[in-house]
C-alpha cells in the first residue's frame, strides 16, 4: 500500500511540474484594460447573453433556397437577450454564396454594434471543408483524415477551410475539431481525428 501511495505521489508531482505552454497570442495590456472596462459596465443578464449561442435558423427563414434574416427576430436576440454568438448551421436546402454570407454576417454585426456595442462572434460549422459555402472545397470527415496518418494533409485542409471561410467575411470556423470526443453509441466520432491526440 505504501508503495502505491509513493507511486501516486510521484506521478502527481511529475504532472504538477509540467509547465503550461505560453499563450498563442501575447497579452496586450491596452486590450485587456478595454475588456475589463467593458465587463465592469455589463449587467449579469448581458454577460449571460454574451455566453449564449444561437443557431442562425432561429433568426430567419428560407425562401427559394436562400436564407433571409428576420429583422425583428435578430433585433430581439441581440437587443433584448444580448446574444453574443451565432452558429451557422442552417438546416436549409442550399449552401449560401460567400457574398450572401458576407451580407448576413454584416447585418448581424451591424445590429450587435448598434445595440450593445460588442461584435457578435459568428462561426461557420465548416468541420470538413467549406461545407456551408457554395463553391467551397470539401474534405473527408476528420476521422477519415486521421486514418490517413498524414498530419500535413490535415493542416492543409484546415488552412484551405480557414481561407475560404474568411473570404466569406466569417471570422471564426469550428474547424479543425481537436477535442477527444466520445459517444457511447459509437466507437469513434467523425468530427475529430481519433482517440489519440498525438
Amino acid at each position: 500500500m505504501l508503495k502505491q501511495i509513493i507511486t501516486l505521489l510521484s506521478v502527481t508531482a511529475a504532472a504538477c511540474s509540467i509547465q503550461v505552454a505560453g499563450a498563442a497570442i501575447p497579452s496586450d495590456s491596452e486590450i485587456e484594460a478595454a475588456v475589463e472596462r467593458t465587463l465592469s459596465k455589463m449587467t449579469l443578464d448581458e454577460k449571460i447573453g454574451q455566453m449564449t449561442e444561437l443557431s442562425i435558423d432561429v433568426l430567419g427563414d428560407w425562401k427559394d433556397g436562400e436564407f433571409f434574416l428576420d429583422p425583428q427576430k435578430l433585433h430581439e436576440a441581440i437587443a433584448v437577450y444580448k446574444v453574443g454568438s451565432v452558429l451557422n448551421a442552417p438546416g436549409g436546402p442550399t449552401a449560401q454564396t460567400p457574398e450572401k454570407w458576407e451580407k448576413l454576417i454584416g447585418q448581424i454585426q451591424d445590429v450587435s454594434i448598434k445595440e450593445i456595442g460588442i461584435p457578435c462572434i459568428y462561426g461557420l460549422d465548416q468541420n470538413h471543408g467549406t461545407t456551408y459555402t457554395l463553391g467551397g472545397v470539401l474534405f473527408p470527415q476528420n476521422i477519415n483524415v486521421g486514418a490517413s496518418f498524414n498530419p500535413a494533409l490535415a493542416r492543409v485542409a484546415a488552412e484551405i477551410t480557414a481561407y475560404e471561410t474568411r473570404a466569406a467575411n466569417c471570422p471564426w470556423t469550428y474547424s479543425p475539431t481537436v477535442d477527444l470526443t466520445r459517444d457511447p453509441r459509437w466507437s469513434r466520432v467523425w468530427e475529430n481525428y481519433g482517440e489519440d491526440p498525438l
